[in-house]
């Protein structure tokens, strides 16, 4: 019986560890690490600089878990001159923010 037990747990511990397997490998369909020129090219020019954080307004029907998106922040990497990105010196994504719709009830 207490080897049957211990096969069971054993059996759920390693099939769990399945299910954190999973890495993320980028943020808004783009890779870590890929150019901010590439993303330009995607989105079209950004429409502000956040601090270090370069951000652009969604698209109409842009949504994340259902909910609208309302802005969409990238961050680069550290020391990344974030108004020029040179082939030298490219400006990578390691990061990303997305600000939500919200709604008040009144």
């Amino acid at each position: 019986m207490k080897l049957k037990l211990f096969s069971l747990c054993m059996f759920f511990v390693l099939s769990s560890t399945n299910v954190f397997a999973d890495t993320i490998n980028g943020f808004d369909g783009f890779n870590w690490g890929v150019k901010k020129n590439d993303i330009i090219q995607v989105r079209g020019e950004e429409s502000f600089l956040w601090g270090e954080t370069v951000v652009w307004k969604a698209r109409e029907g842009e949504k994340v878990s259902n909910f609208n998106i309302r802005l969409i922040g990238y961050d680069f990497k550290k020391g990344c001159n974030p108004v020029q990105d040179s082939i030298s010196e490219p400006c990578l994504l390691w990061g990303g923010t997305y600000i939500l719709e919200t709604t008040l009830s009144v």
